[in-house]
């Protein structure tokens, strides 16, 4: 088994390494400006204990994992750009409305297909534009 589990943080980014047998543990300050940099970093301590080099790693790696908590962490630090409840809420029910339409259109999943409307496209217009609207400053 050959598998790279990596964890971007706040503060540091933890890696994990499952070669052969072998399992490596390594952390690195996580780069902000690159998340990348901070991945890599961390790779490069396990490759360094397991004596290989990250290319070689990276090509012959079964899975890489990767998780992070920056999203979560913007969230509760209320940093990040400012997305409105309204925006969010009829973006989600814009991309139902389009999803239903399709289906319904073209019959996927098996479901009997239903002629046209230009109503229901109406509909999906005014929302898309309501989206737009709500979003302008």
């Amino acid at each position: 088994m050959k598998r790279i589990s990596v964890d971007i943080g706040g503060t540091f980014t933890d890696c994990f390494v499952a070669w052969d047998g072998r399992y490596i543990q390594a952390k690195a300050l996580t780069t902000h400006h690159n998340l990348s940099q901070g991945f890599n970093e961390a790779l490069d301590h396990a490759c360094t204990t397991l004596s290989l080099q990250r290319d070689d790693v990276l090509r012959e790696v079964d899975s890489v994992r990767y998780a992070t908590t920056l999203g979560t962490n913007a969230l509760i630090e209320r940093r990040g750009p400012q997305v409105g409840v309204v925006v969010v809420i009829c973006a989600a029910i814009l991309g139902q409305m389009v999803g239903s339409y399709l289906v319904d259109t073209c019959g996927w999943f098996g479901v009997a297909r239903v002629p046209f409307s230009p109503v229901r496209l109406v509909g999906i217009v005014l929302m898309l534009g309501g989206v737009l609207l709500v979003q302008r400053k």
